[in-house]
Parts: structure tokens; C-alpha cells; sequence
């Protein structure tokens, strides 16, 4: 009978732990003050790929925040990824999301301002 090394042991070991361990996960909702600024800019994509589309629903017409999703995406990139999602107030872009989802669907005149570069006296 052979006896397995103590390097195929230790591998072994090593593999199974591995399995075992949770898989590291992200959210794009909340930055990480450990997050790369990879990460943060992949989270901030996400994040601006929604609002814009979002944006480009809700508020249309007399409404309209941009010309087009080029003008939104740039615009997002500049808005602070601070606090979290469903944020009412403050400069960030959580909180335009807010404002653009569900508010702005129901009453677009009040919430697209709000979820637009100046932030319309509530997300600034």
C-alpha cells in the first residue's frame, strides 16, 4: 500500500477548504471603501446603465434629462456612489435613482428634476 506524500495531503486539504469557503460576492447598491476603483467603476457602470435606461422611460418628453444615453452615462459617471439604494436625499447617484424609478413613472414633472445633473433642490 503507498502512502500519499504530505504535499498531496496538504493539497488535498487545501482544495477542500476551498470548496467549502463562501464565494465572494459585490453589490453595486453600496461601494466598499476596499473596493478597487476597478470595482467601483464596474459597480458604476451598472449602476448608470440602469438609471440611464430608467431615465430614458420615465422621463420623456417635456421631461427629458438627456439627449441621449451617451449625454446620461457621461452625466451619471461625474454623480457621487455614496450612501445607498433608495436614498431620497442627497448628491448622489443613489438618490437620482431613486427618483427616477417609481416617483417618476407616477409624477415625472416633480421627480425627473430630482433625478437629473442638478439634483432639481433634492439630490444636490
Amino acid at each position: 500500500m503507498t502512502t500519499p506524500s504530505f504535499r498531496a495531503l496538504g493539497l488535498s486539504l487545501a482544495l477542500a477548504l476551498a470548496a467549502c469557503a463562501p464565494a465572494p460576492t459585490t453589490s453595486p447598491d453600496v461601494t466598499s471603501t476596499d473596493a478597487s476603483p476597478a470595482q467601483d467603476a464596474a459597480n458604476s457602470s451598472a449602476l448608470c446603465a440602469e438609471y440611464c435606461t430608467i431615465a430614458a422611460a420615465h422621463c420623456d418628453g417635456p421631461n427629458t434629462l438627456y439627449a441621449n444615453t451617451g449625454a446620461c452615462m457621461t452625466a451619471c459617471a461625474a454623480f457621487p456612489l455614496t450612501g445607498a439604494r433608495n436614498d431620497t436625499t442627497g448628491n448622489s447617484l443613489f438618490c437620482r435613482l431613486y427618483h427616477v424609478d417609481q416617483p417618476a413613472s407616477m409624477t415625472p414633472a416633480t421627480h425627473c428634476p430630482h433625478a437629473g445633473p442638478s439634483g432639481g433642490g433634492v439630490c444636490q
